[in-house]
């Protein structure tokens, strides 16, 4: 707008820009305002700063990111028994789910328990995907002796990873 274009075509590009149905009430004047008010502005830089807002909107990010994993590692604080531990956070993330399902269907008006239960459903799926991919073994402390030379030659391969759960 600013190269050597015609004032038709600046309107044009504003009237592009704008939405059809706001883009018709302000009429050829409107728009010709517009166009000649960002002309007049073209030069003058935008400032940039941080202000109040912006440190509002990212302190209410940090705490609902607290707030939504805070609860997963709560029994990693408490508990020594790995195995119990990695449940126990499991438990909480299907429950933490299918809780946030039955609030989004029952505000969506959808059926509640279907929405919780098919986000509970597919965080159950990743569960086992990722278990298995992983290569945890979860063991009791008599077999995780017997099977520690096999482990250890197994981490020698490049690109396997196993990890003993004594549970």
């Amino acid at each position: 707008m600013q190269h050597d274009a015609t004032p038709e075509e600046g309107r044009a590009l504003i009237a592009d820009a704008l939405p059809p149905r706001i883009a018709e009430s302000t009429g050829p004047e409107g728009l010709e305002m517009l166009r000649s008010h960002l002309l007049r502005d073209a030069d003058r830089p935008i400032p940039t700063r941080l202000d109040l807002d912006d440190f509002k909107g990212a302190l209410g990010t940090f705490l609902l990111v607290l707030l939504a994993t805070f609860p997963l590692v709560i029994p990693f604080l408490l508990i020594d028994r790995t195995a119990l531990v990695i449940r126990l956070s499991n438990g909480a993330s299907l429950t933490m789910l299918f809780l946030a399902g039955w609030m989004l269907a029952r505000y969506s008006g959808g059926n509640p328990w279907a929405g919780g239960g098919t986000l509970a459903l597919e965080r159950w799926r990743y569960l086992g995907n990722t278990a298995d991919r992983a290569g945890i073994l979860v063991l009791s402390p008599d077999n995780a002796r017997l099977i520690d030379d096999f482990l250890i030659s197994i981490n020698s391969v490049r690109g396997v990873s196993c990890s003993i759960i004594e549970g």
